[in-house]
């Protein structure tokens, strides 16, 4: 055997030293990622918590969730306190009209008391006529005391059943604590 070379300990202190931020950074979540311990599902199957519907033909929901606008949900009666995040699942839905367009509905959510504008995340396309478009969507979002964001555009106006009408229907599925 060798005698050991002079600063060998000096690198073997660095070497564990590394190795060990390297794993306690492994235990940490990722920047910009939440994490929880608890999963809360719906337990009476198919029972659905809606929490997000509108129809642009009817009118209804339009005035919760009005176009193009960041509209606050609040879910914090139905998931318990210090929810960290919620899963929706649901459709997007188009209904095309008689009028030839492209008939696009696209999504984007927030955090709830964010400024910042975000793009979407969620898309439905329909572009034939007389045709319909059911796009299911399903998403992990973070919630801020039980609420987060949610804005919705359309590519066209007009009224059906000459232009397209869209809606959509998102159920709360499970939670995140």
């Amino acid at each position: 055997m060798s005698e050991p070379v002079e600063g060998q300990s000096k690198r073997a202190r660095f070497r564990l030293t590394v190795a060990m931020s390297l794993f306690l950074a492994g235990c940490q979540p990722p920047a910009g990622f939440v994490e929880g311990t608890t999963l809360g599902v719906v337990a009476h199957s198919p029972k659905q918590i809606p929490v997000v519907f509108f129809n642009s033909h009817t009118g209804e929901g339009m005035a919760a969730f009005p176009e193009n606008e960041w509209s606050t949900v609040d879910v914090s009666q139905v998931i318990p306190a210090g929810a960290k995040a919620v899963y929706l699942s649901g459709l997007l839905i188009i209904t095309h009209g008689t009028v030839e367009e492209l008939c696009d509905l696209t999504l984007a959510y927030r955090n709830d008391g964010d400024t910042e504008e975000y793009s979407y995340i969620a898309q439905a396309v329909e572009t034939t006529v007389d045709a319909g478009q059911r796009t299911p969507h399903s998403i992990w979002i973070p919630v801020r005391e039980g609420r987060f964001q949610i804005k919705w555009r359309r590519s066209t106006t007009g009224k059906w059943p000459e232009h397209c009408a869209y809606g959509m229907n998102l159920s709360l599925v499970a939670y995140l604590r």
